[in-house]
């Protein structure tokens, strides 16, 4: 399989790198920028949206460039080499790919145009308390009044949900899981905002009574697979910020044991510390290797949701396995909010936990084990 990029992807990185870079290749200036709301920078916000990134996947008609999972990959993956604290995943790949695949044509072009201007914020309110990964709705109900569609419920955590213009909400209808669009300033809506761990957003979301548009035409059909796409979708995304960041924290490593000294000495002079390093890049390829295949497989139109548990599990280990690694090889250094290194390592354990972590993932591939016959090369396992 060829995993190397073409030209005008190789273009892309480049000009995706050199506008991150300006705005966050002095880790002060993130530090900066996320210790104020809404989190990230609504000027960097807008010059991405100018090179087009916010619309990367959508179709032209609907304001977008009509680009590929490999091009959202490797926005994804510059992202993470930074940390930029924008919200690319999960305004345009989860929340946007949820109304891509099952808003009507006026719908699409109506919240995707401005998210793809840089005008609007999308936010995907789906996780609720008490429950964990699941691509249905449970707590959140909704009912049909005299034409006008009201949502009643908690969601929480719901990443970027304090500053989000428009939120995709899914919610319990007779017929399963449902999918709506509430407005930022819609009636009955309250939100509670607050920082995670790792320097980003999220918000508790109550809806009492509150007015909601459903998504899709032809009646509240359940939602639930096109929830479970879209997730994947976002975390192939994930795994893709996820070697941006591993592979800046595996930079930043190699650096300091060629420059620091102990004992008169480098620290790469330690044969122990540099097998140690080597581990790391070792599990650092296997990850990305992985991660691009699962990107192959989405844009080939292959089993997506297997593919991005694959991925999933690769760079849940891999993440895990960095992080701890170049911390402990920078020593004390490496524990204090100060570096960056630690920043990289909170960045990587929050990606962990996104739509499912590593264990989750490995439960949900050992299950279906004792059917797989055929591996096909572009896709998972099939059974024959």
């Amino acid at each position: 399989m060829d995993f190397t990029f073409d030209s005008e992807q190789n273009d892309l990185r480049g000009a995706v790198r050199g506008l991150l870079d300006r705005a966050y290749g002095d880790s002060e200036q993130r530090r900066r920028v996320v210790a104020a709301d809404p989190g990230f920078d609504e000027k960097t916000w807008a010059r991405l949206a100018e090179m087009g990134l916010l619309g990367l996947p959508f179709a032209e008609e609907h304001g977008g460039m009509g680009a590929g999972p490999i091009e959202v990959a490797i926005v994804a993956e510059e992202i993470g080499r930074v940390l930029a604290p924008e919200p690319f995943v999960e305004a345009v790949v989860l929340a946007g790919g949820v109304v891509a695949a099952v808003g009507t044509d006026a719908q699409r072009a109506e919240v995707l145009g401005p998210l793809a201007e840089g005008g609007s914020v999308l936010a995907f309110a789906h996780a609720e308390p008490g429950t964990r990964w699941s691509p249905a709705a449970a707590g959140v109900t909704a009912t049909e009044d005299g034409g006008t569609w009201r949502l009643t419920g908690v969601k929480e955590p719901v990443p970027n949900g304090a500053r989000a213009d428009v939120l995709v909400v899914s919610a319990v209808v007779d017929g399963g899981t449902a999918l709506f669009l509430v407005r930022g300033d819609a009636e009955g809506l309250a939100r509670i905002g607050y920082r995670t761990h790792d320097g980003g957003r999220a918000a508790q979301v109550r809806f009492d009574g509150t007015p909601a548009e459903l998504l899709g035409e032809g009646g509240a059909a359940d939602g639930t697979a096109d929830i479970e796409r879209a997730q994947a979708a976002a975390r192939i995304a994930y795994s893709h910020e996820a070697i941006g960041a591993m592979e800046a924290a595996l930079r930043t490593t190699a650096e300091y044991l060629k420059t620091r000294k102990q004992f008169g000495v480098t620290l790469s002079r330690f044969q122990a510390l540099t097998f140690r390093a080597a581990d790391m890049y070792i599990s650092l390829e296997l990850a990305r290797s992985t991660a691009l295949w699962a990107a192959m497989v989405q844009d080939a139109g292959g089993d997506v949701v297997t593919a991005a548990d694959r991925a999933r599990l690769q760079t849940s280990r891999a993440g895990r396995h960095i992080g701890q690694e170049a911390i402990q090889l920078h020593g004390g250094i490496g524990v204090t909010a100060e570096y960056e290194v630690g920043h990289y390592t909170s960045r990587l354990t929050a990606i962990d936990h996104l739509l499912g972590d590593g264990d989750w993932a490995a439960a949900r591939l050992a299950a279906g084990v004792a059917t797989y016959e055929t591996v096909d090369p572009l896709g998972a396992p099939y059974t024959g």
